[in-house]
């Protein structure tokens, strides 16, 4: 299942559904008729009364639904065709980000899920509609029902994490101590939100992080080699590996995590997670990482990253006018402040060597000084070219200064103990409806 990138509703209603969250949370506890409960309710009466009625009416179904939380399980009936079209229907409905749908064919036709079926469904269509505070509400359920599905734990991790970053990092700590206990796509995600936790530390203290999350991981991905083929467990194999290639990387261990990283794309070939991290892991070392960081622009990537190393690579191999369209495509993707001046820089000696008008040069230079005053590169290549202007030389200067492929890695690596490291989606490993 492919998560949706889409909000479900206005701030309005989302504002809504955090307090209907809030009373369900108060009313699990036994607090239904505390002062705690009948504040929230006070709180809601403004932002019910300033909704539109479809936004009431999907606040008073998200109501009844929450209600089933409390409820203890039951048997489902028997599937008969109809019911099982119509559950169908809400799996389609999900995946085309229906959300108002999907919900509706399951609050008709719940009779025939099993409970655990029913929030699970529940809360991956709230995860998917953006609103991970009321997704876990139902994945919680779920798991309360169903404590061994490793599905309904990924789900629910994933929606804490979305949450509460730091509960989430707690949770996976104590599930990396007891990894054995726990399904391997969990220990896989679990493994993946303590590293990324640890990556927000400095090298020093996260170093330690890194390596003792290793033998976990060598273990994990054992357990999941031996799984038979046809195993949803198998799934966690490509995320094992990446997290492998991550931790080995961080403490300084490139080969070993060029191994890892090309093991998961044995298993993955076109995961644009394991090109990016191979590909830059692999710049100016060897020719595959220029067709690593290729491929994952074809696919689509989302990172700036591809698109930084290959202008670089564009540049230094002269391919002008490919450098400053890779500029030009990075620029409209997130990134921070530095990494944008590189690349400004970058499309700057590009439209000069192309010999574009002088204030198209400049203002890409420009461009780079304001996002990083601290860009020295960019400003001797900005003097660099005005003082060929002004001795009516060719249009661009003999002789630019340039990044080398270790200086290019380092915009990656830069400001935390572990860098960039392959972000995997586990969600995939779980079941549909």
């Amino acid at each position: 299942m492919k998560i949706k990138a889409r909000n479900f509703g206005s701030p309005l209603f989302l504002q809504i559904t955090r307090g209907l969250v809030a009373l369900q949370t108060l009313e699990l506890r036994g607090m239904s008729d505390s002062p705690e409960a009948d504040a929230v309710r006070d709180s809601l009466d403004g932002p019910l009364a300033a909704a539109g009625e479809a936004e009431r009416n999907r606040a008073q179904w998200l109501s009844d639904d929450l209600y089933s939380v409390g409820l203890s399980a039951r048997e489902p009936k028997d599937r008969n065709p109809q019911a099982q079209s119509q559950l169908t229907a809400a799996l389609e409905a999900r995946q085309a980000g229906d959300w108002d749908r999907a919900l509706g064919l399951l609050r008709r036709w719940k009779d025939y899920l099993a409970p655990d079926v029913l929030s699970y469904s529940r809360g991956s269509i709230w995860l998917a509609a953006g609103v991970p505070e009321v997704a876990g509400l139902f994945l919680a359920h779920a798991r309360q029902l169903a404590p061994s599905e490793g599905g309904y734990h990924v789900m629910h991790l994933h929606a804490l994490d979305l949450v509460d970053p730091v509960a989430a990092s707690d949770e996976s700590r104590h599930i990396l101590e007891a990894a054995k206990s726990y399904e391997p796509t969990v220990v896989a995600l679990g493994a993946q939100l303590v590293l990324k936790r640890a990556r927000s530390l400095p090298a020093y203290e996260a170093a330690p992080t890194f390596r003792a999350t290793i033998p976990v991981l060598v273990e994990n991905l054992a357990r999941i080699e031996a799984e038979p083929a046809d195993s949803v467990q198998r799934n966690a194999a490509p995320m094992t590996m990446a997290l492998l290639g991550a931790c080995h990387q961080s403490v300084g261990e490139s080969d070993i995590s060029a191994r890892y990283y090309s093991l998961g794309l044995g298993e993955s070939p076109d995961n644009v997670e394991l090109l990016t991290a191979r590909g830059m892991l692999l710049y100016g070392k060897s020719t595959q990482a220029v067709r690593d960081l290729e491929r994952a622009v074809e696919l689509g990537t989302l990172h700036v990253w591809p698109y930084l190393f290959l202008a670089h690579h564009y540049l230094l191999t002269g391919r002008f006018d490919v450098c400053r369209g890779t500029c030009e495509a990075g620029l409209r993707l997130p990134a921070a402040d530095e990494v944008r001046s590189v690349m400004e820089e970058l499309r700057g000696v590009a439209l000069a060597e192309l010999e574009f008008p002088s204030r198209y040069v400049r203002e890409a230079f420009e461009a780079a000084l304001r996002l990083d005053p601290g860009n020295e590169q960019a400003r001797r290549n900005l003097a660099a070219f005005e003082a060929a202007r002004a001795r009516a030389a060719p249009a661009a200067p003999s002789k630019w200064g340039t990044r080398t492929g270790e200086e290019v890695r380092g915009y990656a690596s830069s400001g935390n103990g572990g860098g960039w490291s392959p972000d995997l989606n586990m969600l995939h490993a779980v079941a549909a409806i």
